[in-house]
């Protein structure tokens, strides 16, 4: 074989592989859907659906006049107190992705907060309510508690990835720079499903 026949050889084949690739291949990713066949939860006394889903913020309605937050798109929701020592860090994070790699997304992001803060910020809406009402719907309905090598109050550090149809899809921890990378590449594919 000539010099000339391998090195035509050598720059063909790439060439050759990739539309192999593009004309048969697919790319296609999935985001599981957690607790797909429901899950019993001890402490909670609300109905564990099959597949489990998500409650409304109705436990935060304290204030007359004031409505629940309903989960009627993909949300982000993570406490913002100061039962989480990286709740700054998280703000900033997560305002930085609305407006860098979020940004054109029909995407809601809600802040649990235990302390009087404005109601929208940077994209992030703030649902104020009591330290107790935010530790129930963390275990109770954002399923926290599940999580390994947690203990009620310290997986308060977690921001949770839900649906529209209010499903589970995710879980990142607010700490690691990592997670906030793979959050806005699942939040992606997610809403392009």
């Amino acid at each position: 074989m000539s010099r000339k026949s391998v090195l035509f050889l050598i720059l063909i084949l790439p060439f050759m592989v990739y539309l192999f690739l593009k004309i048969f291949g697919e790319n296609k990713y999935e985001i599981p859907v957690f607790y797909e066949n429901g899950i019993t939860l001890s402490d909670c006394s609300q109905d564990q659906n099959n597949p489990f889903l998500v409650q409304d913020l109705e436990i935060f309605n304290e204030e007359p006049g004031k409505h629940p937050v309903l989960l009627e798109k993909a949300s982000l929701i993570f406490v913002y107190s100061s039962l989480n020592p990286s709740a700054e860090f998280c703000l900033n994070e997560l305002s930085r992705l609305m407006q860098t790699k979020l940004s054109g997304f029909n995407l809601q992001v809600l802040a649990l907060s235990d302390s009087k803060v404005p109601a929208v910020g940077n994209g992030i809406i703030f649902i104020n309510g009591n330290t107790e009402s935010i530790i129930r719907y963390v275990n109770c309905s954002l399923v926290m508690s599940q999580k390994p090598d947690t203990v009620i109050t310290d997986n308060l550090h977690w921001i949770v990835l839900v649906d529209s149809k209010k499903q589970i899809r995710g879980y990142y921890d607010s700490t690691d720079y990592e997670e906030y990378d793979r959050l806005a590449a699942e939040v992606d594919i997610l809403v392009n499903e």
